[in-house]
């Protein structure tokens, strides 16, 4: 029973690779999704005088409610919701001094984004316009 559910597991995670790699790099699907922003140096200079550290980062969110009473917290979480309906909404992964590394950066892209489908569930999984 373990034998084959470690065989299992290992031929499912070789497949999903595999696909994925023939999806992203043989495939073109993927390139309609990427989009640019109208004017990258702009954005960039932006991101990085109002972002200054690296880390995952979620617009809006709001103030720290560190010290906030139920009532206030609640005040500003309806307030953050009331703007993530309006828009924009954006959940990126900043890295402030560059990275080499894609692989690396998707990757923790990625695990960005499943954390916040699993905090905001209403607000993340709705698709893209």
């Amino acid at each position: 029973m373990l034998k084959s559910l470690v065989l299992g597991a290992i031929l499912g995670g070789l497949t999903a690779f595999v696909w994925s790699f023939i999806s992203w790099d043989l495939l073109p699907w993927h390139e309609k999704q990427l989009r640019s922003f109208q004017n990258e140096d702009e954005v960039s200079a932006v991101i990085a005088a109002h972002a200054p550290e690296s880390g995952n980062y979620l617009l809006p969110t709001g103030p720290s409610q560190e010290g906030m009473s139920p009532d206030q917290k609640k005040a500003a979480q309806e307030i953050r919701m009331q703007k993530m309906q309006k828009g924009p909404f954006c959940s990126p992964r900043f890295t402030a001094k560059g990275s080499a590394r894609f692989l690396e950066s998707c990757l923790r892209s990625f695990s960005a984004r499943c954390s916040l489908r699993y905090c905001l569930p209403g607000c993340c999984c709705r698709p893209a316009d």
